[in-house]
């Protein structure tokens, strides 16, 4: 249907000179994996009319994709300074995309020199500044992530209020009120963190994780060893196979002193982990053999189009050896019987006039058809 359209507006010639058209066929470029094709079509959009916001957040949006930063910083910086008014919702998704632009960059500069990177200064500028235009509604997730680059730069108190605020837009979201109880708990308020965590919990029932953060928080509010261990152990019952609970029962049982539980559940954690290593293992070599499998399928359908040169000796040989034995034993056959032969009173007949040529010995060297004449096969 798209490539349908595309037809028609080639015909009636909106290709060449309308911009819009050639913004939504570089759309359609791009959902066919096209890469190449879009960004041509989009400058040539830009070539019909150099202020259109569509072509140049879209040649930002393709350079970002690609990693040509300096072209996606022109593009969008572009955008930024034509928009007149500051505080459209245009201008807020270029701001974002420019804040998104400093991350990437300075991601792939720590993943190139093998560091652990810090928030950027500029990225987090710019989310500063969408949120700050964006006085409507915004997404929880840009609070959540403003939240997140203020606890890089372990502002905590900055990061737990940008975490409230998401937490007030979205109360559903798992990763939000961990994220908060966790904050509580580096403050030692585990009233606080256990509110936000069964509200995950709730939220999620089947995540042992959380669960063990709600036994961690009773156990550091002077609840007796006998319950929070219990908890421990009905977590424990509930996911035997997961890692984690074990672990967390190790440490309880040595804490407490029970030195039989410590060792029970030290032989659960050493069973488990083995496990997990043998899946690891096991996951490791079925892909081995998978990319084995892929890449030696191709060189087998060679092999079994065109044999090798020794397949092919082999198989000379064995015919020609075949083909030796045979006449020796009609030779030695033809030996123990005698033939008595016509002798024509005419005379030998007339040689018939011949055409081509063929021969009738061959030496046995010349077993190779590359050593035929082609003189021989021309009629004389």
């Amino acid at each position: 249907m798209a490539s349908h359209c595309l037809n028609q507006l080639q015909e009636i010639g909106a290709l060449q000179s309308n911009a819009l058209a050639l913004v939504n066929a570089s759309i359609v470029d791009l959902r066919n994996q096209n890469v190449s094709a879009a960004r041509e079509r989009l400058q040539s959009a830009l070539r019909v009319d150099p202020t259109h916001f569509e072509a140049n957040y879209n040649l930002g949006l393709l350079a970002l994709q690609e990693q040509d930063y300096e072209l996606a910083e022109e593009q969008f910086e572009l955008l930024k300074a034509q928009l007149i008014e500051p505080h459209s919702v245009q201008h807020s998704h270029v701001y974002y995309q420019l804040a998104k632009l400093q991350e990437r960059r300075l991601s792939n500069v720590s993943a190139s020199g093998g560091f652990k990177s810090n928030a950027s200064p500029a990225a987090l500028q710019g989310y500063l500044q969408v949120l700050g235009i964006s006085t409507g509604d915004i997404d929880s997730r840009l609070f959540e992530k403003v939240g997140s680059m203020y606890e890089q730069i372990q502002d905590h108190q900055e990061a737990n209020q940008y975490y409230n605020e998401a937490y007030r837009i979205n109360m559903s979201d798992i990763n939000i009120a961990s994220s908060i109880g966790s904050y509580y708990i580096k403050l030692q308020a585990t009233e606080k963190a256990l509110y936000y965590y069964e509200r995950a919990v709730l939220a999620d029932p089947n995540d042992p994780n959380l669960m063990l953060r709600i036994a961690s928080c009773f156990r550091n509010s002077y609840l007796p060893p006998k319950q929070y261990l219990g908890m421990f152990e009905k977590i424990y019952a509930r996911f035997p196979d997961n890692l984690t609970c074990a672990r967390a029962l190790m440490q309880v049982t040595k804490s407490l002193g029970m030195s039989e539980l410590h060792e029970r559940y030290g032989q659960d954690y050493a069973r488990l982990h083995k496990q997990q290593q043998e899946r690891q293992n096991e996951q490791r070599y079925q892909q081995q053999r998978l990319s084995s499998a892929t890449s030696g399928r191709g060189s087998s359908r060679l092999r079994a189009i065109r044999p090798s040169n020794e397949e092919r000796l082999a198989e000379n040989s064995d015919i020609s050896a075949s083909l030796t034995s045979s006449s020796n034993q009609f030779l030695q056959s033809g030996n123990s019987y005698s033939v008595k032969q016509h002798v024509d009173p005419l005379g030998p007949p007339a040689e018939r006039p011949r055409t081509g040529m063929f021969r009738t010995q061959q030496s046995n060297d010349s077993d190779d058809d590359a050593e035929m004449n082609a003189e021989s096969l021309l009629p004389i």
